[in-house]
């Protein structure tokens, strides 16, 4: 539902922030949605602008007039201006950082299609999936030591092949393949995360006690009989 989001979208996105988890949106991904956008509310205007006509021509029968169409008076580029706000603003809200497109030249991508290597397809298809891996997988080597999870439902991702790829580049980088496995995931790092909060304020507490020890037994001391 991008740039909506939904409950479940926001559950993880809350409990990413409370894991002290990175979200981090590919480039790639953000372009490819915007198009997707872009192509639906451009088919569904068009099936709004038929119904009307259609309408309309029924309309006439009776001597009613034509008004202008949704289409007529609807301005694509203003909604697309709008578009950017709102991501803008949901990528600030909830700290999603952007991913540019990897470096990998033309005569890689090239070479790895017509080897069918995945994410690559048998049939040459894969060519976005290639750019969106490569993308999180250039990302991740800025940050050594750092472990990534790539959500995508898309099974080519899981592939053996795939997840040799990853290997060869040397990252942490695993797949989740749906938003409820994340979630699980997420859930159980935070569980571990709190679980750490904790003990380490049961440690300073405890420190402080015995820091402050004589001052504690003076008190007591003072307040109640040795008997």
């Amino acid at each position: 539902g991008w740039p909506e989001i939904s409950v479940k979208l926001r559950e993880m996105l809350t409990l990413s922030r409370g894991s002290q988890i990175s979200v981090v949106l590919p480039e790639a991904v953000e372009r490819e949605v915007k198009a997707h956008w872009f192509r639906d509310m451009e088919m569904r205007l068009k099936k709004l602008t038929a119904a009307e006509l259609a309408f309309g021509a029924i309309g006439r029968g009776i001597g009613r007039d034509d008004g202008p169409t949704t289409e007529e008076l609807f301005d694509l580029d203003s909604a697309g201006n709008e578009y950017i706000e709102v991501v803008d603003k949901l990528k600030s809200e909830w700290c999603i950082i952007s991913a540019p497109l990897n470096s990998v030249t033309l005569d890689g991508l090239f070479e790895m299609a017509i080897k069918k290597q995945p994410p690559f397809e048998d049939r040459g298809t894969g060519f976005q999936d290639a750019v969106i891996l490569l993308s999180a997988i250039d990302d991740l080597t800025h940050f050594p030591g750092a472990s990534g999870i790539l959500l995508s439902n898309d099974v080519i991702f899981c592939h053996e092949g795939t997840q040799s790829l990853i290997a060869s580049r040397s990252v942490d980088l695993k797949v989740s393949k749906s938003v409820d496995e994340f979630l699980v995931t997420l859930k159980s790092n935070l569980a571990e995360y709190m679980r750490e909060e904790w003990d380490e304020d049961e440690r300073i507490a405890v420190a402080e006690l015995y820091r402050q020890r004589n001052h504690i037994e003076k008190f007591v001391l003072e307040r109640f009989s040795r008997e």
